[in-house]
């Protein structure tokens, strides 16, 4: 999707230049378009752009979106199909004909490949350059890149195992987990909480939003608790961690009931794990839609209030993170497509 939106965006530049000026899009990444395009686009162009050109790009956004979902219904590629040929009819009478390229056309057979190959991700290149990426990064010096790259991968992925079927002295189980950095929960291999945590009591708080889903708890009962989190492969922080420095907003947490929450604690119990959120009340944003093409967008909506209660969540409920923008005096929460593709 890069492409199309790479030259619809050259076209807008050209159009209104006196909002538009010359900028560093040349030297975006694919990964920098896509999040422009489904998460930040709209927030950041709300208000500026003309409403008969914010509607045409409405439809770009939701086309893709629906595309680049973890399944995809029959109806969403029906829609989707709609929507693209839509987008594509109306680009030369809002930009005239130079803007109607080999990329442009392109964005028309997107749909038939996601039929026959399934959604865009699948066939996605970003998968590849993270792993290329993290190869990168263990190399040394300038010789023998190939053995360095097998004896360093074959390292990380086999440390785990050898380290659960041996008998291991105490000081290298410590140095194991100093290494990992990583510490599992029994009876949950899909999440893992990060760091070494602190035990302490729990708060009157946290044993309200304990005892809200059956649990009985002790006021005076100890547990461990984390600032940070994997669940899944997605990672999570509380707020209060490291915040001046943390380069990713990471204490958004969508669950499965569609649900978000802010991570406040990572609570340890026993054999389970638990996460304190302040739930956040959303709702979908007028303006962000199109009655006319069948367009709402659902991935962004703005947040009017956050809980001043906490509630307990557990991590089996937890879905994936959210992308926090504050623009003026609106807080808006995005959800991504999927969680495949850029991890």
């Amino acid at each position: 999707m890069d492409q199309p939106l790479y030259a619809l965006g050259k076209q807008i530049q050209w159009r209104f230049p006196e909002r538009y000026g010359e900028d560093k899009e040349k030297k975006w990444k694919a990964s920098e378009w896509y999040s422009w395009l489904l998460v930040y686009s709209l927030p950041c162009l709300n208000g500026i752009l003309p409403h008969e050109y914010w509607m045409h790009f409405l439809l770009l956004v939701q086309a893709s979106y629906l595309l680049l979902q973890k399944s995809i219904s029959l109806e969403d590629l029906h829609q989707s199909d709609l929507l693209f040929i839509e987008f594509v009819g109306k680009c030369q009478i809002l930009y005239g004909a130079g803007v109607m390229t080999f990329n442009i056309h392109s964005s028309t057979h997107l749909t038939k490949c996601a039929q026959l190959w399934g959604p865009l991700w699948t066939h996605s290149c970003f998968p590849f350059e993270a792993a290329n990426f993290r190869i990168k990064r263990q190399l040394q010096g300038n010789t023998g890149f190939i053995m360095q790259a097998l004896r360093k991968f074959l390292f990380v992925h086999m440390l785990p195992s050898f380290i659960s079927r041996m008998e291991v002295s105490d000081p290298i189980l410590h140095f194991f987990h100093m290494v990992s950095s990583v510490v599992s929960l029994h009876g949950y291999n899909d999440v893992r909480v990060l760091g070494n945590g602190h035990t302490r009591l729990l708060s009157a708080t946290e044993c309200e939003a304990l005892e809200a889903l059956t649990i009985q708890v002790d006021i005076n009962q100890a547990v461990t608790v984390y600032n940070r989190i994997r669940v899944r492969g997605h990672f999570y922080c509380s707020s209060s961690y490291r915040a001046d420095t943390m380069k990713r907003n990471n204490t958004l947490v969508a669950f499965n009931d569609e649900k978000v929450g802010k991570l406040e604690s990572i609570v340890a119990l026993d054999d389970s794990c638990f996460m304190m959120v302040y739930l956040l009340e959303l709702e979908n944003i007028d303006t962000f839609s199109d009655p006319n093409a069948n367009v709402q967008i659902n991935h962004i909506k703005i947040c009017n209030r956050e809980d001043v209660s906490l509630t307990a969540v557990p991590t089996t409920d937890v879905h994936a993170n959210c992308v926090e923008m504050i623009i003026g005096n609106h807080r808006y929460i995005s959800k991504l497509p999927n969680y495949v593709s850029l991890n």
